[in-house]
């Protein structure tokens, strides 16, 4: 009788949720059907800074976030209805962040 061994490959997945003022953001490793959690936080605008720098400072805390912890993939959260029209303007700029953090990272963003 042989013992048949199964390997399990680990994946790291950053989790990212949205937003203009605050996003946040969480790190878990998939293991087969187990998950661990790594770590969890946000990364906090200042409402005087222009949208520009806001955006900068969101991509800036997210590509922080990458290069310490390394996730191999992303997913981001779709909330069913923003609350007003400038939520909504900022969730689709931090959309494209996350889009640009893709190409320039190399992660695969669901």
């Amino acid at each position: 009788m042989s013992c048949a061994m199964s390997i399990v490959r680990t994946i790291r997945i950053l989790g990212i949720d949205p937003g203009l003022r605050v996003t946040g953001f969480g790190v878990i490793d998939k293991a087969g059907q187990k998950l661990a959690y790594v770590t969890s936080g946000c990364v906090k605008t200042k409402d005087s800074d222009s949208l520009p720098d806001r955006v900068k400072t969101l991509l800036e805390g997210i590509a922080e976030v990458i290069a310490t912890h390394g996730p191999a993939e992303a997913a981001v959260e779709k909330e069913a209805e923003a609350r007003s029209r400038a939520e909504a303007k900022a969730r689709v700029l931090s959309f494209m962040g996350v889009d640009l953090l893709d190409q320039n990272l190399y992660l695969r963003v669901t």
